[in-house]
């Protein structure tokens, strides 16, 4: 009993690259899913500095924090680089990688629709087009290729 392909088989193996349909589909989405994701954690760096300001009873103080915030976000740009990247070129595990990325982007726009409720308004729009754009990008990454 044989597992996989049988040896010697003319059945091809399974494609080493993406088909070019889904990688032009998922460009824009990733470029958008990154620019989205940017505003969101430079609006986030500004509240969360202005708050700070205001409280200025913090241990770290508000350099630090900040500081933080802003490596976090070059943290995030590199790891959009490393999905983006390796996708043009067509590597299947971008896509994989760029999945999980993607679950985890949603639950933190998740959390930020939760922004409605608590009156910030853009805050909470900017969510949902996070949610949007990630789901899309779902769809396109392990849709049916046109081709």
């Amino acid at each position: 009993m044989s597992y996989g392909n049988q040896p010697y088989s003319d059945r091809p193996l399974r494609p080493t690259t993406l088909h070019p349909d889904t990688v032009a589909r998922l460009k824009p989405l990733t470029l958008a899913a990154f620019a989205l994701t940017m505003v969101n954690g430079l609006i986030n760096v500004t509240s969360t500095n202005a708050q700070l300001d205001q409280i200025a009873t913090s241990s770290l103080g508000a350099g630090s924090v900040t500081a933080g915030m802003l490596f976090g976000l070059v943290f995030v740009a590199g790891l959009y680089a490393l999905v983006y990247f390796p996708l043009m070129k067509g590597q299947p595990w971008a896509r994989v990688l760029g999945t999980v990325f993607c679950s985890i982007g949603l639950v933190g726009a998740t959390v930020s629709v939760m922004g409605l409720l608590i009156g910030d308004l853009f805050s909470g729009l900017l969510g949902v087009a996070i949610i949007v754009v990630d789901v899309l990008w779902l769809r396109a990454a392990w849709g049916k290729s046109r081709a």
